[in-house]
């Protein structure tokens, strides 16, 4: 939620958090509800952001656990976005025409990904660099201007 929409605390918490009650407009037919918000920057950097949860207990979900795992979020959210903008291409939809099948296709485009992750960690090992500073659509894109050539893939050592 962004952090300069306006959020009246209604109870602030021991962990920095605060409860705030929203009234919806009348028009929705639902009535107000409480959240709880949590205002928080990230190191080296003065912007604030706002996370807003219906887990209003402190104690069971920590402001700062909570903020950390939203970052981590992100990271399944460019994982779904490589498997469906870089590895799937245009065909966004699955082929198969059973529950069966979709779920097999869907397995199969998992390990297809993996083994591009498992390629794009390995030449960034060789090239010093952590493996999210290589793009994973020019992975994609090696792999598969050499996948039709064999021989371009020498036998691991043993």
């Amino acid at each position: 939620m962004s952090a300069n929409l306006g959020l009246l605390p209604a109870q602030r918490l021991g962990d920095g958090s605060f409860i705030a009650e929203i009234t919806p407009p009348k028009s929705s037919g639902q009535g107000p509800f409480r959240l709880r918000a949590i205002e928080y920057t990230l190191p080296g950097s003065q912007e604030v952001y706002r996370l807003v949860t219906t887990v209003l207990d402190p104690v069971r979900a920590p402001a700062a656990e909570l903020a950390a795992v939203y970052h981590q979020r992100w990271d399944i959210e460019g994982f779904f976005k490589q498997v469906k903008s870089v590895q799937l291409n245009e065909e966004k939809i699955f082929r198969s025409r059973s529950p069966e099948g979709v779920r097999q296709e869907f397995w199969a485009h998992l390990a297809v990904h993996y083994a591009t992750m498992c390629v794009q960690v390995d030449a960034a090992g060789q090239a010093l660099l952590e493996p999210d500073r290589l793009s994973h659509k020019n992975t994609v894109r090696v792999l598969r201007s050499r996948i039709w050539r064999p021989e371009s893939f020498l036998p691991a050592p043993q």
